[in-house]
């Protein structure tokens, strides 16, 4: 349940307070308290700072957001910078907005959001990679053909405005070692290096989260030598625990903000550990129909898939509307489910993975998860009751069988047992079930009791975090004669992304006839290499930009060759084929714009209704 209306006036009054009082701040609040959108209904504060940076993990939740944005202040004024050729909308009663599914009809109704490369806009949404990119090589238009590279304009973009980082521990892997280890330290390096560039130029920044131990701030607060504004929309017990670790916090008490709105919600809301797989609990809900809208989040594509076909045909006998939504599908694919969920006024049961864990505005009844970090499953729980309560009872299950234990293993890498252990033990059964996943309180029985613990080998975290911190400043203060040198030491330092462990590589799939892309990480790509299907081919497009006249090419190509080549080095390869190309066009076009489109994925591979799986 969101916080009352008069509340989040109050937090919105007390985050514009600490913008004013130093270059860094760090917002945090409940899941659903408006913090992704909090420049859309203090309005004023855009007007004030005139330029904003909004930078999110996943490009899912830049569609969302610049949809919802561009819907509040008006296309003229929000962009977007991400690999997505085209965010269209329409906005429906009440004057709301919902992403347009690239099955309907496109009339003069259909709005589109602006498609901002260099951030130009007053309020830009990009991703992480984009803008990492951005700062550090040059903007994303001159990466693949410019000879020097501008990374001063970029750098000039964000010294101009407020710098938002959303949510950065959702870079979630595909594979071990992800949040946990390898990118939870090139994370908060990267964090920590963007707080210093816009101390430096004069600007601000903001780090807007639900959930984050006072150990990263304080990490980030020793490296920059900046001391943060945090404020806290928590209980006391929390501000005391920040208080402990990073000074002196701005703190409102949800208890005092919104008292009868966390007893309701905690009255209203049951939590229990299951040893059962999620599919038969999800089975035995839809057979009851109890529940209206049921939201399951697995841990990995394949279990996201193999709950979908387990459940779909009974519980569409049982009146449910059964609904997949991962990280391999395509843009299209995705944009339409998403439309459909919007849509949805009946029952429904929604089968994803951590694509829905932030800034989706979904409201569910139901939750059945996998055991996950503590951090997921705050947010992934904070779809469920999220809008007003009116008498439904929530319910959040927590599956912890042998296959969610090993894939909560495999994707995070931490110690999932004990994990389950302390949930079901400290929490669950301590609190016969009633705990809270939002609101920090009351102590004994709030999941932030446990997701606030001290952060165990601090040192060894804050020695990574340190080290990629000097990769990035020896990046930025060295002169490098031309692009291509830059982009080989960024390759050498950061294996092609400075804010993730590996790149994603572009597969040109078909889905309703149409083409459309879907980004596989490295290792699926060598697995599809490998097993022949993906096929010799790489498209390539070529745009004259004077006349917008365009061809594709589809070039031969190993692709084992060329995934091996985007593994080592990735931006490299991708500049030789594009310059490459553009040499040989001869006069074809006055003023070529070259774009690796992907490899092309054999037919058949691509599931129109469950994805790349």
């Amino acid at each position: 349940m969101s916080l009352p209306h008069d509340a989040r006036k109050k937090v919105q009054d007390a985050f514009e307070q600490i913008l004013e009082e130093s270059p860094f701040s760090v917002f945090v609040a409940p899941t659903g308290s408006g913090k992704s959108r909090v420049f859309a209904h203090r309005q004023s504060l855009l007007k004030e700072y005139r330029k904003v940076v909004h930078v999110l993990p996943l490009r899912s939740l830049v569609e969302d957001l610049a949809v919802d944005l561009a819907c509040r202040l008006g296309s003229d004024v929000v962009g977007y910078q991400a690999g997505i050729e085209k965010i269209r909308y329409v906005v429906e009663g009440g004057g709301r907005c919902r992403v347009l599914s690239p099955l309907e009809a496109r009339d003069s109704s259909v709005k589109v959001v602006d498609h901002d490369e260099y951030m130009l806009h007053p309020y830009t949404v990009t991703t992480y990679d984009s803008y990492s990119l951005s700062l550090l090589l040059s903007p994303l238009p001159e990466l693949m053909l410019s000879r020097y590279g501008h990374p001063d304009m970029s750098i000039a973009v964000v010294g101009l405005s407020l710098n938002m980082l959303d949510e950065i521990h959702l870079l979630a892997p595909d594979t071990v070692q992800g949040v946990e280890g390898v990118e939870k330290a090139k994370a908060w390096g990267f964090v920590a290096s963007v707080v210093k560039l816009v101390e430096l130029l004069g600007s601000r920044v903001v780090y807007a989260t639900a959930t984050i131990q006072p150990e990263l701030v304080r990490l980030v607060q020793d490296i920059v030598k900046v001391r943060p504004k945090v404020l806290l929309v928590a209980s006391k017990w929390v501000r005391e625990r920040y208080s402990r670790v990073v000074g002196g916090v701005d703190w409102l008490d949800v208890e005092e903000l919104a008292g009868d709105v966390v007893e309701e919600y905690l009255d209203s809301l049951e939590t229990r550990v299951d040893v059962r797989e999620p599919s038969d609990i999800v089975l035995e809900l839809c057979r009851l129909e109890k529940s209206s809208k049921i939201l399951s989040v697995l841990n990995t594509v394949g279990r996201a898939v193999q709950v979908y076909n387990a459940v779909k045909r009974v519980c569409e006998e049982h009146g449910y509307q059964v609904l997949l939504v991962h990280g391999r599908m395509s843009q299209l694919h995705r944009a339409h489910i998403v439309s459909k969920i919007s849509e949805n006024k009946r029952r429904m049961v929604l089968v994803a993975t951590q694509v829905v864990e932030a800034g989706l505005d979904l409201d569910f009844d139901v939750l059945v998860t996998d055991v996950a970090p503590l951090d997921s499953l705050v947010q992934r729980t904070g779809r469920i009751l999220r809008h007003r309560i009116n008498g439904r009872e929530g319910l959040v299950v927590v599956s912890v069988s042998g296959n969610a234990i090993s894939s909560c293993k495999t994707i995070y890498g931490v110690d999932c047992e004990r994990l389950a252990k302390e949930l079901k033990e400290e929490l669950v059964d301590a609190c016969k079930g009633r705990v809270d996943w939002r609101f920090s309180h009351p102590e004994k029985c709030t999941a932030y009791k446990l997701l606030l613990k001290p952060i165990e080998d601090v040192d060894r975290l804050r020695e990574r975090v340190v080290g990629h911190y000097g990769n990035i400043f020896e990046l930025l203060y060295t002169r490098y004669g031309r692009l291509e040198e830059r982009i080989r030491v960024f390759e050498t330092l950061f294996q092609g992304s400075v804010v993730r462990d590996a790149v994603r590589v572009p597969l040109l799939v078909k889905w309703r006839g149409m083409r459309d892309i879907v980004e596989a990480p490295l290792w699926l790509a060598k697995k599809l290499a490998d097993s022949g299907e993906i096929v010799d081919r790489l498209v390539v497009e070529v745009v004259d930009v004077d006349s917008g006249e365009s061809l594709e090419l589809q070039l031969p190509c190993n692709p084992a060759m060329f995934v091996e080549g985007l593994e080592k080095r990735p931006l490299s390869m991708l500049r030789k084929v594009v310059q490459s190309i553009r040499s040989g066009l001869g006069d074809k076009f006055s003023k070529p714009y070259v774009r690796v489109v992907g490899l092309k994925l054999a037919e058949n591979v691509y599931d129109g209704e469950l994805g790349l799986v």
